[in-house]
């Protein structure tokens, strides 16, 4: 046998074992400790959280977590760590942002003529050699055109 295949097959048991642990793991999860923040106005903050099957069961109390928590749920001590709920990445690319809040927005440019409308007059105001314009959606437009360069 090649020591490639070799490797290959290594690699593709070491993930069918992975795969199997996770598959085997614990039907819930206990989370105590720590600071726990609800976002719950009226429950600002709790002592545990606990998930079962991968959906959130129950938050508040640590006795009553406890009570119920299925046989086999693994339990993690928060020490000095605080959790937060859904935190959502809201994966702003702030370069790209400076550059269209600098630019030309052509956002809600509803049709050819209103672009070049616009493109007129933001050439009178902008004696740059270059206007660099973006946003705009021309699948919306009636007739739904891409602007060519005769057009700009």
């Amino acid at each position: 046998m090649s020591t490639r295949f070799l490797a290959g097959a290594t690699g593709a048991l070491a993930l069918a074992c992975a795969a199997t642990a996770l598959a085997a793991s614990p039907p819930a999860l206990l989370l105590h400790g720590g600071t726990i923040h609800t976002g719950n106005p009226a429950q600002p903050r709790a002592q545990a959280v606990l998930a079962v099957d991968g959906r959130i069961a129950f938050v508040g109390d640590l006795a009553t977590a406890r009570a119920q928590a299925p046989e086999g749920t693994r339990a993690v001590d928060l020490g000095a760590w605080t959790m937060l709920p859904g935190l959502t990445d809201s994966h702003a690319h702030l370069a790209g942002i400076g550059e269209r809040e600098l630019g030309f927005d052509l956002t809600g440019v509803e049709s050819l003529a209103a672009m070049k409308q616009r493109l007129a007059e933001r050439a009178v105001a902008d004696k740059g050699p270059w206007i660099v314009g973006a946003n705009w959606i021309e699948s919306k437009w009636k007739p739904a055109v891409f602007p060519t360069r005769q057009d700009l």
